[in-house]
């Protein structure tokens, strides 16, 4: 969209000469030829406009799952695949370990999981970007940055995981309703042991019960 509103002005100049053309070519060849001059002119201009507008689209709108990681990781990094398995491998752990100690089914796991993963290893990779190429810093700051960003990120996946479950889970997370489950037992167990330690019993009416109306 930035790259057409920039080519606008170059297209309000084509359509602007086009015109010119058609005035000259009324008065010097006539109407007719000079509106069809005109008409070719116009086209001629709007499709190197869309040839453009699609050529530079095409540089920045990736057309593959490889194009879309290479432009996220860096084209040195995608290309030495052990260098970026490397670099991926324990936020995938984590990740592993996060989807496990999820409750909920299968798609609660894979969610939060995946979220953490990618939010923790895309934003160690762009930290260690940052500190290697912009801030000029050395191989091992740049580790340390990767490091400092993976955790960062797992938590920003995280917090993303989170939402994307309460959506699912229709407003609390899979923990959550665990929580509020455990919760609720908790208050029932300790209103029984309240109850039998004092000698009530929500069955039977304390009124009829000291008149000797019920056991």
């Amino acid at each position: 969209m930035a790259a057409q509103l920039l080519a606008l002005p170059a297209l309000a100049k084509a359509l602007a000469y086009a015109k010119g053309l058609a005035g000259i070519g009324a008065k010097t060849i006539g109407p007719k030829l000079g509106a069809q001059v005109a008409g070719q002119a116009a086209r001629s201009s709007a499709k190197k406009f869309a040839g453009d507008a699609l050529a530079k689209a095409g540089t920045v709108v990736p057309k593959s799952v490889g194009e879309a990681t290479k432009m996220i990781v860096g084209k040195d990094l995608y290309n030495n695949k052990g260098d970026l398995l490397f670099r991926l491998a324990p936020d995938a752990v984590f990740g592993v370990m996060g989807g496990a100690m999820t409750p909920g089914d299968l798609g609660d796991k894979v969610i939060a999981g995946g979220t953490q993963f990618l939010g923790g290893g895309l934003t160690g990779i762009a930290a260690g970007r940052i500190a290697r190429g912009p801030l000029k810093m050395s191989q091992r700051a740049a580790d340390m940055a990767d490091m400092v960003g993976s955790v960062g990120g797992d938590f920003l996946g995280m917090a993303v995981g989170d939402q994307i479950l309460r959506a699912k889970g229709g407003g609390m997370t899979p923990m959550e309703q665990q929580m509020m489950e455990q919760d609720a037992l908790y208050r029932a167990q300790l209103e029984q042991e309240f109850l039998q330690k004092y000698g009530f019993n929500p069955a039977v009416d304390p009124v009829m019960a000291s008149n000797g109306l019920a056991a």
